[in-house]
């Protein structure tokens, strides 16, 4: 923005006001006329001691979601309070839309932005029933065989009024088990990438400041700049996702290790404790599974693992958590279960791994031990039950479930 009083070329946009008014570079985000939004940032242009005008850039609220999106693999909502939108103006963006936004889609808000059209039924019910108070909160979601972990975050304009929500979504179906944990991640990879672009704006408005006559030159620079940096932020992800699955994921089955379980199982209880709500706990194995690796090779006793537990996890809730416990040992971890809801759950999990037939192998059982958590149980206690289960279920001539109350030992 060239000096106004010599040019005659005033922009009141707020960004450029605050800018101006405090001397100091100023960003956020603008809402447009039509209702679009967009990150603007203005940066005092100086020169030889005196402001002599502004420089500012802006890129659109759908674009910076989209980046989002590219970057971390998920879908990404923004709706906005209708009382901050005009409905004649809001009907005669849609005109010029590709994709236009019907202002009754829903009772209160507003979709600004969506990286993807098809929107889940739940997220439809949650936007559904969205008023104008807005908080930060994490929530898991489940529809048609998928399942996601949703975060919602309130967003505000340039003058502080909280205006809406982004709501990120981010697939958990494969990893059900580790989604406690992946969270996190995701939020710090969102601020990181939001620093990303802050870093972008203000990189760019240096160069363009200490040398504007050689603009192309600094934009070249820039944008190798950006693209070192997005490699930087992939190759991060990669590395600590990586990190995060070798960690706490069995190799062979896909599912949560040992380590992984007790960690989950020690959460589990605490919350039981604080609460009072059931928790249970089944242990199983495949009957006679050492015939089948001695007579058929190993490769096949890994298929007949990789199978027996895929069953398991198509039979189980998305609240449950399955994982290796050793060998051909496994548990099955079932919040909000009493003992007999746990022990029609086992005996469901026997039937559907007793009935599948095994390439090469045919038939196979497996025998189920169920514990219930106690109060007066601790983590020790409570494993020491379901294993004896166990072993009751084999000495009693196995595929069956047996189950062992906290007074039975």
């Amino acid at each position: 923005m060239a000096t106004p009083d010599k040019h005659g070329d005033r922009i009141d946009r707020f960004v450029l006001q605050e800018a101006q008014r405090t001397g100091k570079p100023f960003w956020g985000y603008e809402q447009g006329p039509l209702g679009s939004f967009t990150l603007r940032v203005a940066y005092p242009w100086v020169s030889n001691g005196e402001v002599i005008g502004y420089l500012e850039m802006g890129i659109e609220f759908e674009d910076i979601m989209q980046s989002i999106r590219d970057f971390l693999d998920v879908d990404v909502f923004v709706a906005a309070n209708k009382t901050f939108f005009n409905r004649a103006k809001w009907d005669e963006a849609q005109t010029v839309r590709e994709q236009p936004v019907s202002w009754d889609e829903f009772p209160n808000v507003l979709v600004l932005s969506r990286t993807t059209q098809e929107m889940p039924p739940p997220i439809a019910a949650y936007l559904a029933a969205l008023g104008e108070q807005h908080s930060k909160r994490t929530f898991e979601i489940a529809w048609g065989g998928q399942v996601a972990q949703a975060i919602v975050a309130p967003f505000a304009n340039l003058r502080g009024q909280e205006i809406g929500e982004i709501v990120v979504l981010r697939d958990i179906t494969v990893a059900t088990s580790e989604h406690r944990k992946s969270i996190f991640w995701v939020a710090a990879l969102c601020s990181m990438i939001g620093g990303i672009l802050m870093a972008f704006f203000y990189v760019l408005l240096g160069h363009v400041q200490r040398d504007f006559t050689d603009r192309k030159q600094a934009e070249m620079e820039i944008r190798t700049l950006n693209e070192e940096l997005e490699v930087k932020v992939q190759e991060r992800t990669e590395q600590l996702l990586a990190s995060h699955i070798l960690a706490t994921t069995d190799s062979l089955t896909g599912i949560a290790n040992r380590r992984e379980f007790i960690t989950v199982l020690e959460a589990e209880v605490d919350r039981v404790k604080r609460y009072g709500t059931p928790l249970s706990l089944a242990m199983y194995d495949l009957d006679h599974f050492k015939r089948v690796n001695d007579t058929f090779g190993h490769d096949v006793g890994d298929y007949v693992l990789q199978t027996s537990t895929g069953l398991v996890k198509e039979n189980i809730r998305a609240v449950d958590v399955v994982a290796r416990w050793g060998g051909e040992e496994f548990m099955v971890l079932m919040p909000q279960s009493d003992m007999q809801a746990a022990r029609d759950s086992a005996n469901r999990l026997r039937l559907a791994i007793a009935g599948h037939h095994f390439d090469k192998v045919g038939k196979l059982t497996a025998s189920f031990g169920v514990a219930t958590f106690e109060p007066q149980d601790d983590l020790t206690a409570l494993l020491k039950r379901v294993d004896d289960a166990l072993y009751r279920a084999k000495e009693q001539g196995r595929n069956r479930v047996e189950i062992l109350p906290g007074n039975t030992e």
